[in-house]
């Protein structure tokens, strides 16, 4: 399943606790979020939670090194 969702990103270090931090992006099964910021940029991150239907919890400390052969697997099989 890949779901289209908003992201939420919690990050200690550029935006202060309480702050909602918002992108748009992509759930997979696997519970990988890719997130895509307002100019393009993509992150992947581990689901931290959902807070509701559409709207995925990511930390940003998480976030996951990636590379082609993960993006490909991602939009292929949802891994």
């Amino acid at each position: 399943m890949r779901k289209r969702i908003d992201v939420e990103i919690i990050s200690d270090k550029w935006a202060p606790s309480d702050a909602a931090y918002r992108e748009k992006g992509v759930l997979f099964d696997s519970g990988k979020v890719i997130s895509i910021d307002d100019i393009g940029g993509l992150s992947v991150y581990e689901l931290a939670y959902m807070k509701s239907d559409n709207l995925a919890v990511v930390e940003e400390s998480k976030a996951i090194d990636y590379g082609r052969d993960l993006l490909i697997n991602l939009i292929l099989g949802g891994k």
